[in-house]
């Protein structure tokens, strides 16, 4: 975080894709995301995760946006969570998705 600061004069990045899901890495996107930024989720948590929406969202303005894919073949679907291994795969199978 103190890299970023450093390179961005302090302000953070305009735009942040966080990939892994994992709950430390959500809540640095947050963090050194600008405000008024963007940052887009497209990793799966293992398990739901706790942000202060009012200081990491709202009075900073950032845009939070999903990514959704169809990868069920059906728009709209996405794979369930697996209790023991986080999410599960619709490749993996056949009812991965609802």
């Amino acid at each position: 975080m103190a890299e970023i600061r450093r390179e961005t004069g302090g302000t953070g990045v305009d735009v942040v894709l966080e990939m892994s899901g994992a709950e430390a890495a959500i809540h640095q996107a947050f963090e050194m995301t600008t405000n008024g930024g963007r940052v887009s989720l497209l990793g799966l948590p293992s398990r739901p995760v706790t942000i202060d929406l009012s200081d990491a969202i709202i009075f900073r303005g950032l845009r939070v946006y999903g990514i959704t894919a169809a990868s069920c073949g059906e728009p709209g679907t996405r794979p369930r969570r697996s209790s023991a291994k986080g999410w599960t795969s619709a490749r993996s199978s056949p009812t991965a998705c609802r």
